[in-house]
């Protein structure tokens, strides 16, 4: 059975409500210590908790988590409240890559910038493996071209296997190909290099079989044929961007085949752009269509192109704390604990008046107020209408969770961080009304480990008690309930609803939902021992619906 790859990202430099610029810490991790994280609610009807994720990491290399340390890797931004992700690929799938198919329109892009128009002096490499490395059709690797009148290069794989680098002259193309070819075995993974030296008149090609997370300057490399004289002018600078698996914009000469990595620079000088989608590098994530390399460049996904079992996201949060500790004197060990964006919400303070609105209206006019950013949050359209309200140093958490109460909802942070508020109606509306999996005790795909059916009488309510601010209590009881398991008693005041009648059937409804006992279930995956389940172990969100199937004893 196979494991999955865990990734831990932290964002040093920024502030907790800035956008944040991620630095890779995977390497720091101890297997030992694992990752562990906590999310959900006690039951139905209870308030989904501040999510709690918590990892330890090496510590003697460098003291890299020592806070005070100046010689540190992250000194001076190692801070509290610093934002940190865990996310995991799935092993089933394979490392992550992107996932270049050849269509028109798909692959990704970097914007041109002054730092990325190099004219002299060019080195680029692209670790990537193609379906055919002898291709029906040439296939783009990378490129920064636009047009003849707009171009300076593009690098890619030609049909007889060898590489191929054309670079602009005067508006000509003038294009150099290897002296061999890769001979490489379709489907294999490798390292491809082109080298442009104006000053030496040089080209040449390289290939390498190291790893897809060495560092690009200690990677061993081999010469591809032979070196090649040229003689030319400084290539014509261009504005067009950077395009990973094809060429003008997705339109020709298209890959099809996996990029793992790209790196350029300038030969034997700086590197410029690192875009990483496999190994330990990997930006981008499960969902995520734009992300910043380490040089600040902006990398986009572009006409829907897939990143393949990209990382999926285990817990986005905030560092709280970093306690450190040396066993046995000769280790070094960081515990780091986090706290997803309750913990933000229950800090920011709101001083603020509020129209009568849709409770979904009044939760993004709060975020609003607290300038929580648009692109953490997923909000459905709420059913009720919530009372004008006045608000005075008031968490935000408090009047959000309020709001959830009034509109019957749900309101959580999603493993990828952003604010989740869900309507009363969503479970009868997809994605949530179709079950996402199935689990069973047979054996087969999809067995669960364990099971346990909770029974018990925890959660039996026969008398409801519902009250709207400034409104009649709206009470219901059953008789028949009551006569079994005597009176309970479950109590709403100060709901923020604008309607008596609502509220009232509020009362109705949670009287026919809990006047008896129902069953929950606590089922125990092992994927481990079943590669079936990691889809379902890494990609499960709060309120996915889901089927359990028990087959009793003597069934």
């Amino acid at each position: 059975m196979s494991f999955p790859e865990i990734y831990a990202q932290a964002s040093w430099s920024t502030n907790p409500g800035a956008t944040p610029v991620w630095e890779d810490i995977s390497g720091y991790l101890r297997s030992e210590g694992g990752i562990s994280t906590k999310r959900g609610r006690q039951h139905t009807l209870a308030r989904y908790e501040t999510g709690v994720a918590s990892a330890q990491f090496e510590n003697r290399t460098s003291r890299a988590f020592d806070p005070e340390n100046s010689l540190g890797p992250f000194y001076p931004n190692m801070k509290l409240l610093r934002r940190i992700r865990y996310g995991a690929n799935d092993p089933s799938v394979g490392a992550p890559y992107l996932n270049c198919t050849g269509a028109s329109g798909k692959y990704a892009s970097c914007p041109d910038s002054v730092a990325l128009s190099i004219t002299n002096k060019i080195d680029i490499r692209v670790n990537c493996s193609l379906n055919d490395w002898t291709p029906s059709t040439t296939g783009t690797l990378a490129a920064k071209f636009g047009s003849v009148a707009n171009g300076s290069w593009y690098f890619q794989v030609f049909t007889d296997g060898t590489l191929l680098l054309t670079v602009v002259v005067a508006t000509i193309e003038w294009a150099f190909a290897s002296t061999a070819a890769t001979a490489f075995i379709d489907g294999t993974q490798h390292w491809v290099r082109a080298t442009w030296d104006w000053v030496a008149d040089q080209v040449k090609f390289w290939v390498s079989d190291d790893g897809v997370d060495t560092a690009s300057g200690s990677i061993t490399w081999t010469q591809l044929g032979a070196t090649q004289a040229i003689v030319l002018g400084v290539f014509d600078d261009s504005t067009a961007v950077i395009e990973l698996g094809s060429k003008e914009t997705g339109t020709v000469q298209r890959l099809v085949g996996r990029i793992y990595r790209f790196v350029f620079g300038v030969l034997g000088g700086a590197t410029l752009a690192d875009v990483s989608f496999g190994g330990k590098k990997a930006l981008f994530w499960n969902g995520e269509g734009t992300t910043l390399d380490a040089y600040s460049n902006t990398w986009t996904l572009q006409g829907g192109i897939a990143v393949t079992s990209a990382p999926r996201y285990l817990f986005s949060g905030f560092i709280e704390s970093l306690p450190q500790t040396w066993p046995g004197m000769t280790d070094a060990i960081v515990d780091c604990s986090a706290a997803d964006g309750f913990k933000i919400l229950n800090l920011l303070k709101i001083s603020d008046s509020y129209a009568q609105e849709l409770s979904s209206v009044r939760v993004s006019n709060v975020l609003d107020d607290i300038q929580w950013p648009a692109a953490d949050r997923s909000i459905s359209t709420g059913q009720s209408t919530m009372q004008a309200a006045v608000l005075s140093d008031t968490p935000a958490l408090e009047h959000l969770n309020r709001v959830t109460l009034s509109e019957w909802g749900r309101l959580f942070i999603g493993a990828d961080g952003k604010l989740v508020f869900l309507d009363r109606h969503s479970n009868l509306k997809a994605p949530y009304d179709t079950s996402q999996g199935t689990f069973v005790d047979d054996g087969t795909a999809n067995s669960y480990s364990d099971i346990e059916a909770i029974y018990d009488d925890t959660q039996i309510w026969n008398h409801i008690n519902i009250t709207r601010s400034g409104g009649t209590q709206s009470i219901v009881y059953n008789l028949i309930s009551i006569e079994k398991y005597y009176q309970r008693t479950l109590s709403y005041e100060e709901q923020l609803t604008t309607s008596d009648a609502e509220t009232l059937d509020q009362s109705l409804f949670l009287n026919a939902l809990y006047d008896d006992p129902d069953f929950n279930f606590i089922v125990t995956l092992k994927p481990q021992r079943n590669d079936s389940l990691w889809p379902h172990v890494l990609e499960r969100e709060l309120g996915d619906r889901v089927t359990i199937k028990r087959t009793g004893p003597g069934s």
